[in-house]
C-alpha cells in the first residue's frame, strides 16, 4: 500500500520532528534561566519568600585524611543579604562565617586571632562571589537566578556530561569580578542547578631571583565546586537536600610544595530543617572579622 502526504502534512511533521529534536543547548541563556527558576516553585510562591532560613547537619574533611568534623550549618538569606555558619567539634576549627550583609562582604575567622579557613580565603579574596548571591545556589534566597533585572552577564557555556548526568552550562561574569570564572550547571531534563565551578588563577609572585626565576614557576589555581543533590519538597519550593562544597588549591612552584600549600578539602550538608519569612532581628547577619 502506498501512502502519500500532502505539502501541509509534510511540513507539519517536519515542524514536529525539529521542536522534538531541538536540543537543550540550543535554548538561549534566558530560557535556560526561565525553565531553571520554574523548577525551584511556581512564580507566586516564590515572589512570597522574603527570607530563608536553613539549617543542615555538617562535616568537614581533608581529602585523604582519616578524621572527619561533625558539626551544624545554617545559611540566612534575605533579598541580598546572606550568612553562612558552621560549627564544628574541633578546637582548631570550631566555627565558620561568612555572607554578605547588603553593603559589604564579612568573613570571619575560626579563632581569635588565625587565619580565615580555606573556603573563607577564598570568598574573602573573591567577595562577589558572596556579593551576587551566587554561594549556596537555590539554598539561598539571595540566589541571582531568582532576580528579574541581572547586572551580571550571563551565556550560554554548552553541555557537560557528570555522573552520567547531562547538564547544561551557563558562563556568569559578575559585573564586579575580573579574576574568578563561573560556570553554573543544570540538569539538562529538569533544569535544577545541579553545581557551580569557580576558578582562580595566580600567577607567581616575582621573586629575588627576578622575572627569569619566577617564570620557571607555575602559578596557583584554585577550584571550588559546589554540588547539590537529592531535590526534594520544602515548603512550596524544591530544593536540594544535599549540599557539598569542594576546596582545591594546586600549584608546583617549589614555595607551595615546600610549605605543604596544597590543599584538597571537602564540606558536605544535609538539610534538616528550613524556615521561611521569619520575624529577624537587626544585626542578623553581622560577622565580627
Amino acid at each position: 500500500m502506498k501512502i502519500s502526504f500532502s505539502g501541509a502534512t509534510t511540513l507539519l511533521i517536519l515542524f514536529l520532528f525539529i521542536a522534538i529534536a531541538t536540543p537543550a543547548q540550543d535554548l538561549t541563556a534566558e530560557q535556560i534561566i526561565a525553565k531553571h527558576v520554574e523548577s525551584i516553585g511556581p512564580k507566586d510562591k516564590l515572589d512570597a519568600v522574603k527570607n530563608q532560613l536553613i539549617f543542615c547537619d555538617a562535616t568537614f574533611t581533608f581529602k585523604g585524611a582519616v578524621v572527619t568534623l561533625n558539626g551544624k550549618a545554617l545559611v540566612l538569606s534575605e533579598g541580598q543579604k546572606n550568612l553562612f555558619g558552621m560549627n564544628f567539634n574541633s578546637n582548631d576549627y570550631p566555627v565558620d562565617r561568612f555572607g554578605f550583609d547588603g553593603k559589604d562582604v564579612k568573613v570571619g575567622r575560626p579563632t581569635t586571632g588565625s587565619s580565615h579557613s580555606l573556603i573563607g580565603d577564598f570568598l574573602y579574596n573573591n567577595r562577589s562571589i558572596l556579593k551576587e548571591g551566587i554561594f549556596g545556589g537555590t539554598l539561598s534566597a539571595s540566589w541571582p537566578l531568582l532576580a528579574s533585572e541581572r547586572k551580571a552577564k550571563i551565556s550560554v557555556e554548552g553541555k557537560k556530561t557528570m555522573d552520567g548526568k547531562n547538564l547544561i552550562g551557563l558562563s556568569y561574569v559578575p559585573k564586579s569580578a575580573a579574576d574568578v570564572t563561573i560556570k553554573l550547571y543544570f540538569d539538562e531534563t529538569t533544569f535544577r542547578h545541579v553545581r557551580t565551578e569557580y576558578t582562580v588563577v595566580r600567577p607567581a609572585s616575582i621573586g629575588t631571583g627576578g622575572v627569569d626565576s619566577s617564570a620557571r614557576q607555575s602559578s596557583t589555581t584554585y577550584r571550588v565546586y559546589e554540588d547539590f543533590s537529592d531535590f526534594t519538597k520544602m515548603g512550596a519550593l524544591t530544593l536540594p537536600k544535599n549540599y557539598k562544597i569542594t576546596y582545591i588549591r594546586s600549584g608546583s612552584d617549589p614555595v607551595t610544595i615546600r610549605q605543604h600549600l596544597n590543599r584538597d578539602a571537602e564540606w558536605k550538608f544535609t538539610v534538616t530543617n528550613i524556615n521561611f519569612n521569619q520575624a529577624l532581628e537587626p544585626g542578623s547577619f553581622s560577622i565580627d572579622g
